[in-house]
């Protein structure tokens, strides 16, 4: 068998993006049914136009105050469950949930953002990350027809492109200061694809999302199956229903008022980043080793055509090896905020079997233990899936994940510091279960630049 590395994905990357208006105000799961097919409007009214009016009543379209979809998502052999809530113009929940995979949530507002699994403790996510997320909100669709051609969202004709076999017209969109590319038939208005950066572990991706199946649900017109592509990866994800106006009551991330706490805040922030000189050390190739692989190698380890290894990289090793890779592309690396961040990465590697029938094993989850009873738990502000595909020479193929994690370095302290002779100890999950514990050792440490 040979190994197929297939680009990175990321659930929060996927999940981008009646008739009454009494029935549009209230919460309610909508009622749908096949949409008819649309008589075109006359040529000569503006695409912009045809585009609001294809999204359906204007009535229904004007009260929406908010939309959540339930849906499902392949990604690899795992199918998630998961429900999307957005809330115009600055509140999103995703919570996602799997046969073995625990019960995620995210939730982002103005006063912050944080991910839960299975009801634990909450891992705050950074401020920029936070702000990118909220932005994922203002490309829902609705939102956009809401206030195209207003001061909100600006829209520029950018020419046209071939989408299967229309001809559509690309429509470049400004979204209070966020930018998103439309491609529209321009006979009626329909949105047949969408191009946007979205946040991921490694920072953004340019994710691209086809829209079929079109059903009008109380009035409103939604695709209920979507094509999501990240470079060559590309995962299916199927509408199940729709509520209009949902109830999110609930809590939320604690903020503050006052001046001293943002202040506090903003510098806290900016403690998180590398500064400008380590960050061009690190393309430099300077600290470049700084990443190292523990392998499960015992003994009673399986071994198989992939033993189980975790790898873990310091931000300075990330930036060597990405600047590295495109000067080797002939193109000018600019490091984001995320590749930026004082963090601990933490790619985790399943078994995978010799031959195809033995299987391979997908990881799901990774935390930061100070013991193996988990004295002191840390979960990663950030997850990102990682495809691998296992095919033998008669074609048979097995569908697996690794999973790509990041740790802030203080809650790598606080394990550390709870930890006997600091060494502490890294989780690895597939669905509920514990697959393997890996102790980091003080040489493990060393090489990182952690001690």
């Amino acid at each position: 068998m040979r190994n197929i590395w297939a680009a990175n994905i990321t659930i929060l990357a996927i999940c981008l993006g009646s008739s009454s208006v009494v029935q549009a105000q209230s919460s309610h799961p909508a009622a749908c049914h096949v949409a008819p097919s649309i008589s075109h409007p006359p040529s000569d009214i503006p695409v912009v136009e045809k585009v609001v009016a294809s999204l359906g009543d204007p009535n229904v379209l004007a009260s929406l105050r908010g939309i959540r979809y339930t849906t499902t998502i392949s990604v690899g052999a795992i199918k998630l469950n998961t429900a999307l809530t957005r809330i115009y113009p600055n509140h999103l929940i995703i919570v996602t949930s799997g046969a073995g995979v625990p019960e995620t949530r995210i939730e982002a507002s103005p006063n912050g953002a944080y991910r839960q699994i299975s009801g634990g403790p909450k891992t705050q996510f950074p401020d920029d990350m936070a702000a990118e997320l909220l932005k994922t909100v203002q490309y829902d669709r609705f939102y956009v027809g809401q206030n195209m051609g207003g001061i909100k969202v600006k829209v520029t004709d950018a020419g046209t492109e071939k989408i299967a076999d229309i001809e559509a017209t690309m429509l470049r969109l400004d979204i209070a200061g966020s930018n998103a590319v439309w491609y529209v038939n321009p006979l009626d208005g329909t949105v047949l694809r969408t191009v946007a950066r979205v946040p991921s572990a490694t920072g953004m991706i340019d994710q691209a999302v086809d829209y079929s199946d079109w059903r009008v649900c109380d009035g409103l017109t939604i695709p209920f199956q979507r094509t999501n592509t990240q470079g060559s990866q590309i995962t299916q994800e199927t509408v199940l229903s729709v509520e209009f106006n949902p109830d999110v009551s609930g809590p939320e991330p604690a903020t503050s008022d006052s001046s001293t706490a943002v202040t506090s805040k903003t510098l806290a922030h900016a403690a998180n980043l590398l500064s400008d000189d380590e960050v061009q050390q690190a393309i430099s190739g300077k600290q470049n080793d700084r990443w190292v692989t523990i392998e499960d190698m015992g003994l009673m380890a399986a071994q198989g055509n992939q033993v189980p290894k975790i790898i873990l990289f310091m931000p300075e090793a990330v930036l060597a090896i990405r600047a590295e890779a495109a000067k080797k592309q002939f193109i000018k690396y600019e490091p984001t905020q995320e590749d930026k961040r004082r963090s601990l990465m933490i790619v985790a590697q399943g078994y995978a079997g010799k031959t195809i029938t033995e299987g391979c094993t997908s990881i799901t989850r990774v935390v930061l233990l100070s013991d193996p009873s988990g004295g002191v738990v840390q979960e990663a502000y950030l997850s990102e899936p990682l495809e691998e595909l296992w095919r033998n020479s008669f074609g048979a193929t097995n569908n697996c994940q690794a999973l790509r994690t990041k740790f802030s370095l203080d809650d790598v302290q606080k394990v550390k510091a709870a930890a006997t002779n600091g060494e502490f100890f890294v989780a690895v999950f597939s669905g509920n279960v514990n697959t393997k514990t890996y102790k980091v050792k003080k040489k493990y440490q060393s090489k990182l630049g952690l001690d």
